[in-house]
């Protein structure tokens, strides 16, 4: 069953939406000057915060 040209459309942005979500929490640690120990601090901050993830209903 094929899916109606909206139904296309609200899954490709929905997933556009989800990828940008993600890529502004990771952009940060992109940076190649970034240490480990920079990484893992950076990291540990990212778990203590109360993240909302799209499509995950969190």
């Amino acid at each position: 069953m094929a899916l109606s040209e909206d139904e296309d459309h609200r899954r490709a942005e929905k997933a556009r939406q989800v990828g940008l979500f993600w890529y502004a929490l990771i952009q940060d640690l992109l940076d190649s000057n970034l240490t480990t120990r920079e990484r893992g601090v950076w990291h540990g901050n990212w778990r203590r915060r109360n993240t909302r993830i799209p499509s995950a209903g969190r």
